[in-house]
């Protein structure tokens, strides 16, 4: 996972291993859990995430309104 500024610069990555092996699916929901922690933990608002997975990306828009 990484932060990227409003110009698209690097500001901080981080990597996390999940362990047992898991499906896609799994993995790019834990991974966005993770990332909203992380997020959370800095304390950073207005935040656009990016995800590789469609199903996780209409999963976590289908209740669009207050997305905290």
């Amino acid at each position: 996972m990484c932060i990227r500024d409003s110009e698209e610069n690097h500001v901080r990555s981080k990597t996390l291993w999940l362990s047992p092996l898991c499906p896609v699916e799994i993995g790019e929901a834990l991974g966005l859990y993770h990332t909203i922690r992380w997020i959370n933990e800095h304390q950073l608002t207005n935040v656009d995430f990016e995800v590789d997975s469609k199903t996780i990306a209409d999963y976590f828009n289908k209740a669009r309104g207050d997305s905290t």
